[in-house]
């Protein structure tokens, strides 16, 4: 199985596997269940929710998801024009990032929220952050 997608909710990841369904390819979502109960979980790399089918499939998956996606913004990196981004929390200097996990942690277990975090997009190629504008 590869992944063909990583998607910022679970809705995003089961439009994807409808798309591809039309299609005649299998494709499942991982992640779902986590991304459920943990809000924020999105901005962990090994915890986004990930749309995945089978390796005979994958270059085809690929091509219908371009062509579905023709009409959006597709995101890519400004250093070196990848398209392997993904979103997750700044590591930035000014602020400590195991403080932010940390708050989330106790968020999480007190029943809150902690409110507004600001995540970045990363490029998996370059390893460089960049914001969405």
């Amino acid at each position: 199985m590869r992944t063909v997608k990583y998607c910022d909710s679970v809705y995003s990841a089961h439009l994807i596997c409808g798309t591809l369904a039309n299609h005649e390819i299998k494709s499942q979502v991982i992640n779902e269940t986590i991304s459920s109960v943990l809000p924020y979980s999105a901005a962990i790399d090994s915890l986004q929710v990930q749309v995945v089918v089978d390796e005979k499939d994958f270059d085809r998956a690929i091509e219908i998801l371009k062509c579905s996606d023709a009409n959006l913004k597709d995101i890519h990196c400004p250093e070196c024009g990848s398209s392997d981004i993904s979103s997750r929390l700044p590591s930035d200097k000014k602020r400590n990032v195991i403080m932010r996990y940390f708050l989330i942690f106790i968020a999480l277990l007190s029943g809150s929220t902690p409110g507004y975090i600001r995540s970045v997009n990363y490029c998996k190629s370059c390893n460089k952050e960049f914001n969405n504008n």
